[in-house]
């Protein structure tokens, strides 16, 4: 059965190479609503950036070491690199496609390609930095739970409640 599924796979990628509009269809970008979805992410990104701007951070725990403040400083940066950078990556390889897609917001209004190269060398860098940025993704919330878990099991404290939406930490 796996060796079905991952010839499956090879084909579809085959024939990805070989037909662009099935490149675009595999990435789903034949869906309008997918380049809407990459405009709400990256405007929803934007606003939780204004937000922790401008509000401030919760205080970490007073036994936190300075190694372990600094790993969590960094996690959260990298948090707003992707989630910043993963749908910017995306509207730059569909800006960057020979297929010349559409953006549009709501299915009706445009939204400007912006001024990259119209190549697949082009469309393939932008397409590289998504995955890589997706895969960072993993790795973050792989990275942000064990150490949500570390705090609620090891260390005993509230870090993990806090993280909670209010209703569901026994606080409301």
């Amino acid at each position: 059965r796996s060796l079905k599924t991952a010839n499956g796979l090879l084909e579809r990628g085959l024939a990805a190479e070989a037909i662009p509009e099935y490149r675009a269809a595999l990435a789903g970008l034949d869906r309008p609503e997918a380049l809407d979805d990459a405009r709400y992410g990256l405007a929803l990104s934007l606003f939780r950036l204004y937000w922790r701007l401008t509000h401030p951070i919760p205080a970490l725990p007073e036994n936190t070491t300075g190694w372990k403040a600094a790993a969590a400083k960094l996690t959260h940066v990298g948090f707003y690199v992707v989630i910043i950078g993963i749908p910017m990556t995306g509207w730059l390889m569909v800006s960057a496609s020979p297929l010349e897609i559409p953006t549009k917001i709501f299915f009706a209004i445009p939204v400007p390609h912006w001024p990259v190269p119209i190549s697949e060398g082009s469309e393939g860098v932008f397409r590289l930095s998504h995955e890589l940025l997706a895969k960072a993704t993993i790795g973050l919330i792989v990275l942000h739970v064990g150490a949500a878990m570390n705090h609620h099991f090891k260390e005993k404290d509230d870090v993990l409640l806090r993280m909670l939406p209010r209703f569901l930490d026994g606080k409301s």
